[in-house]
């Protein structure tokens, strides 16, 4: 569940079709940054908060760039299936890091 309404929007509109395009990856990214901006203006480039949120966007930057070099290898599929669910427990551990913070 978002917190904001317009995140909450954003995030219906992308996954409503079960289709993920780059645009609409570029649409959530986008967004993050104009946050990341807002809140900037308020506490300043240099602050905890901003610099947390520098460090987020750094490893979306290297998780996309990596998840592409890697869609182009060769996998059986039990190494699929161990890629898939080895990433899969690095994003519940983000989203459970996300849970405990706001709690």
């Amino acid at each position: 569940m978002a917190i904001s309404e317009k995140t909450s929007d954003l995030l219906k509109k992308v996954y409503e079709d079960n289709i993920i395009t780059p645009a609409e990856i570029m649409e959530i990214r986008d967004y993050a940054k104009e946050m990341r901006d807002s809140i900037a203006d308020l506490e300043g480039a240099d602050s905890n908060t901003v610099l947390f949120l520098d460090s987020l966007n750094e490893m979306a930057e290297t998780m996309q760039e990596r998840m592409l070099e890697i869609r182009k290898g060769d996998y059986t599929d039990l190494g699929k299936m161990q890629l898939l669910s080895s990433i899969e427990n690095y994003v519940a551990l983000i989203k459970a890091n996300f849970d405990a913070f706001k709690s």
